[in-house]
C-alpha cells in the first residue's frame, strides 16, 4: 500500500486534490460574500465542505509520506550447503598414510646453498649443498656432455662424509677410490673404474682419497 501511495506522490494528483479541496472549501464563503445567488442549498454547502476537507487532507497526506517508507522485509541468511565430492568421500572411507607438507614448511626446514655461478659444468659451483641432510646434489649437465666431479667446497663436503646425489640421463663411467655407490662398496684397488647406469645414484666417498669422477 505504501508503495502505491509513494507512486501517487510523484504524480500531479496531490496538487489536483489540494486545489480541488480548496475550491470546495471556498464555495460556502464565496456564496456568502457574493452579491449574486450561486444557487447552493445549505445541505449542498455542508456536503461541499466535507468533500473539500477530504480532498485537501488527501492531497496534503500524499505530500508528507516519507520518501524512504517501504515495507520492511526481514533478512534471512541462508547457510551454504556443502556437498561433499566423490573424491572427499573416497578419502574418508579409505584412509591413507600419505603426509602432505606445505611448501613453506619444507623451505623453512632446509638450508639450501645453490651458487648462481653454475654453468652446467663447474665442479665447484654446480653442487647444491643441503646442510640439514648432509647431502650434495649435482645440478649441472647429466646427459654426458661434461664430466661430473667435485672441487672447492663440494670436494670438502664429500671428503667429510656427505652423500653425493647424481641423476644421470645416460649411462656413463665412474672413477672412485674409496666409498660406496648406492650402499654397495665396489671391489678392487684404487682407482676403481666402473660402469654406472642412467638413474639416480647416492655416492659416499669420505677420507683424504675421497671424491669421484663420472665421465662419458
Amino acid at each position: 500500500m505504501l508503495e502505491i501511495l509513494k507512486t501517487l506522490k510523484d504524480t500531479p494528483l496531490p496538487i489536483v486534490l489540494v486545489i480541488g479541496g480548496l475550491i470546495f472549501l471556498l464555495i460556502p464563503f464565496i456564496q456568502k460574500i457574493s452579491s449574486k445567488e450561486v444557487g447552493f442549498e445549505t445541505t449542498n454547502q455542508s456536503f461541499a465542505g466535507i468533500i473539500g476537507f477530504i480532498l485537501l487532507a488527501t492531497g496534503i497526506g500524499l505530500y508528507i509520506i516519507p520518501p524512504g517508507a517501504t515495507t520492511a522485509i526481514p533478512h534471512t541468511t541462508i547457510p551454504p550447503v556443502v556437498v561433499p565430492s566423490t573424491e572427499s568421500q573416497n578419502s574418508q572411507s579409505q584412509p591413507t598414510n600419505v603426509i602432505v607438507q606445505s611448501e613453506s614448511t619444507a623451505i623453512q626446514t632446509k638450508e639450501f646453498v645453490l651458487s648462481p655461478n653454475c654453468d652446467g659444468m663447474s665442479w665447484a659451483n654446480c653442487w647444491q649443498i643441503d646442510e640439514s641432510t648432509q647431502t650434495i646434489t649435482w645440478v649441472g649437465f647429466v646427459n654426458g656432455v661434461t664430466d661430473i666431479a667435485q672441487d672447492g667446497v663440494a670436494l670438502q663436503k664429500i671428503k667429510a662424509g656427505y652423500t653425493a646425489i647424481v641423476t644421470l640421463d645416460v649411462a656413463m663411467t665412474i672413477n672412485i677410490c674409496t666409498g660406496t655407490i648406492n650402499g654397495i662398496q665396489p671391489s678392487g684397488t684404487c682407482p676403481k673404474i666402473l660402469p654406472i647406469s642412467a638413474g639416480t645414484h647416492r655416492i659416499i666417498s669420505p677420507g683424504e682419497s675421497g671424491g669421484f669422477r663420472i665421465y662419458p
